[in-house]
């Protein structure tokens, strides 16, 4: 059974909160499910394994994420997105799920 990719879950070195870290997860889900790619830049340089469990996870540019997203879904929707995924320039930091709710 399949388990998904890790590359969704947050850094263990920063300080998110359990519900901070799952909004995050989640917008990276929602990245992926509607653009077809990871919002993560993959570091090749480091392929240790110790390393691999430790690399700080580095969304692709804004501008990619943006027009990844507003090509394939409405404006709103890729602004959720986007601010589950805490990019850099948005305003909203959702602090749990019911501030989402109230977006959506």
């Amino acid at each position: 059974i399949g388990l998904g990719s890790a590359s969704f879950l947050p850094d263990d070195g920063e300080t998110f909160s359990n519900v901070r870290g799952d909004l995050l997860s989640l917008g990276s889900v929602l990245f992926e499910m509607f653009s077809g790619r990871c919002p993560y830049k993959k570091d090749d340089d480091n392929n240790s394994p110790d390393r691999k469990e430790n690399q700080r996870k580095t969304l692709i540019s804004q501008n990619q994420l943006i027009s990844m997203l507003t090509a394939r879904v409405p404006l709103p929707l890729a602004k959720l997105i986007l601010n589950l995924m805490e990019v850099e320039g948005l305003t909203p930091c959702y602090q749990s799920a019911r501030d989402v709710h109230g977006e959506l």
